[in-house]
């Protein structure tokens, strides 16, 4: 069973053990925690009081990706001991407090996409309609114009393109109930323009129908898993009432995904240009 199964009630639990640093300097304060397993992990607080949906996004948006078949890094439930925390001063601003925090597996051999070199070398280019539909879907935004959230990441010639960081999905890590009702019906398409990552990955989409497979398996995911995709960690900033609006949002969405990548198509003269 891959790390992080989308099974309902079923987590992975890891315990942190090593502190190796901050991530960077982004606004969701990851940092590197050495977990029980061996393996060195990103982590993000479970609440972060300027973004407090960002462990909830990542979670959430990570699940709904393994299931569409995206080829997202291992993650878990990290605990976060308290006398870790204690000794960590950097981890005490980044939010951390005893108990399970946000982890995603890092490879320190992945390397962002940045060039059309990356995209070529992936084995996975069939994925690409479904990264930029699944972006459409849970509105991520963020991933078209930042080469930090898309990964080529596997041993030479077994690279995957990997799409990372859905902290600011569902219209960032702030939002509310109320902005999701009210949003879950505009129809967005994502313009590439100047967007770094998107510009890179139309160009290897080819074929008549770009986008129909991908449609497809959004529109036909059953509501019972995107149901069990929401389950987070009782103790994680999500009430009954935001999880419920963010079912719906999903549901709504999930409607008009065809809609805006046909307009999303209509921006994009590059599409399939260097496909192979």
């Amino acid at each position: 069973m891959r790390v992080g199964a989308v099974l309902r009630g079923v987590y992975t639990i890891l315990t942190a053990c090593f502190y190796h640093g901050p991530v960077g300097d982004g606004v969701s304060g990851s940092q590197y925690l050495e977990a029980d397993d061996g393996n060195v992990y990103v982590a993000k607080a479970s609440y972060i009081p300027r973004y407090p949906k960002t462990a909830v996004n990542e979670l959430v948006a990570t699940r709904l990706a393994v299931s569409l078949g995206l080829k997202v890094p291992d993650f878990a439930l990290i605990t976060v001991p308290a006398e870790l925390i204690a000794g960590e001063p950097m981890l005490q601003a980044a939010g951390f407090t005893p108990g399970l925090h946000w982890a995603s597996k890092y490879d320190q051999t992945a390397i962002r996409v940045t060039g059309e070199d990356a995209v070529r070398r992936a084995i996975n280019k069939e994925d690409i309609p479904m990264i930029i539909a699944f972006d459409h879907w849970i509105r991520n935004f963020d991933r078209a114009d930042h080469p930090g959230n898309l990964l080529l990441r596997g041993e030479p010639g077994h690279e995957v393109l990997s799409p990372i960081d859905h902290g600011h999905a569902f219209y960032g890590a702030a939002w509310s109930e109320a902005k999701l009702l009210e949003l879950s019906g505009v129809v967005e398409p994502i313009i590439v323009g100047a967007n770094r990552v998107y510009s890179l990955l139309v160009r290897y989409m080819s074929g008549a129908e770009r986008f129909s497979v991908a449609i497809a398996a959004i529109e036909q995911l059953p509501d019972e898993l995107i149901q069990q995709c929401l389950d987070v960690p009782e103790a994680w900033p999500l009430s009954e009432t935001e999880k419920d609006a963010l079912r719906r949002f999903l549901l709504e969405r999930r409607k008009l995904v065809r809609q805006a990548l046909s307009e999303f198509e209509d921006h994009h003269p590059f599409l399939g240009v260097a496909a192979v």
